[in-house]
């Protein structure tokens, strides 16, 4: 009687066929097989891998669409940058609310909202970033916005 023959009557299943050389059972890896091996090693990639940070909504509440893609720029560069705990995936969502020039001056102040959320959805926290600048353009005022609140997102991903 073979190995299969014993396993069958006790009820294991055997990924052991016989040889046709040498009539010595060998190892076969069946399709199922190498997908469960697969499965394991993208897990221990995820795990090993850590966490993420990307990057939802942005918008603006004050018109001012023309800043729209410098602080999606620099967000996506400041996001990119972030080492978030192990096993922790958070989504940004960004916002301008305040850009305006100071009356009879050249002095520009932008304010930034950015929304920390986890992976589930749940509201996690929200900072703002505050710049000014004299003599500045409106997308260097929001890029040094968002680079002031992306630090407090960032020391928060990071714990």
């Amino acid at each position: 009687m073979d190995r299969r023959d014993d396993d069958a009557k006790r009820g294991v299943a055997s990924t052991l066929a016989p040889s046709r050389r040498h009539g010595t059972s060998r190892a076969r890896w069946t399709p199922l097989t190498l997908l469960a091996i697969g499965g394991l090693a993208l897990a221990a990639l995820a795990r090993a891998d850590g966490g993420s940070v990307s990057m939802g909504d942005v918008s603006t509440l004050v018109g001012h669409t023309e800043v729209v893609p410098a602080l999606k720029a620099t967000l996506a560069r400041e996001l990119s940058k972030m080492k978030p705990s192990a096993g922790h995936s958070y989504v940004v969502n960004a916002s301008l609310v305040k850009l305006e020039t100071a009356k009879g001056t050249t002095k520009k102040q932008a304010v930034i909202s950015l929304a920390l959320r986890d992976a589930q959805g749940n509201l996690r926290g929200t900072v703002q970033g505050v710049a000014a600048g004299d003599r500045a353009s409106d997308a260097e005022v929001v890029e040094a916005a968002t680079k002031g609140g992306s630090k407090a997102v960032a020391e928060f991903v990071a714990k």
